[in-house]
């Protein structure tokens, strides 16, 4: 069964988050704290040049109740404190193998195990 870990630098990012801080307090509403993976991407800005965007997580929200927001996502809890979990979710192929997410360079990063 696959498994997914938060590395400490990670956790530490995503604790830093107001939207996260203000959810932990009270865990209520709709949306939660999400990790989504995506990946490398390319843009052509105005000018005609191309922008490479790499892999890897972003912080939101997501309505895990919403179909048209989960839709082809698989998503999983994975513990964030001892009394939290955050939504972690990307395509079945991602989510279906073990990894870890952790921080570097300004971004979460993707880690298979």
């Amino acid at each position: 069964m696959p498994h997914i870990t938060l590395q400490n630098s990670a956790v530490d990012k995503i604790m830093e988050n107001d939207e996260v801080k203000r959810w932990l307090k009270d865990q209520s509403g709709r949306r939660v704290p999400y990790l989504g993976y995506f990946r490398r991407s390319y843009s052509q800005c105005h000018d005609g040049s191309m922008v490479e965007h790499g892999d890897g997580f972003a912080l939101s929200t997501i309505d895990p109740h919403d179909p048209k927001e989960t839709k082809g996502i698989v998503i999983e809890p994975v513990e964030l404190t001892s009394d939290a979990d955050i939504l972690v979710g990307g395509h079945e192929a991602t989510m279906s193998k073990s990894f870890s997410i952790g921080w570097s360079q300004w971004r979460f990063t993707y880690q298979p195990s």
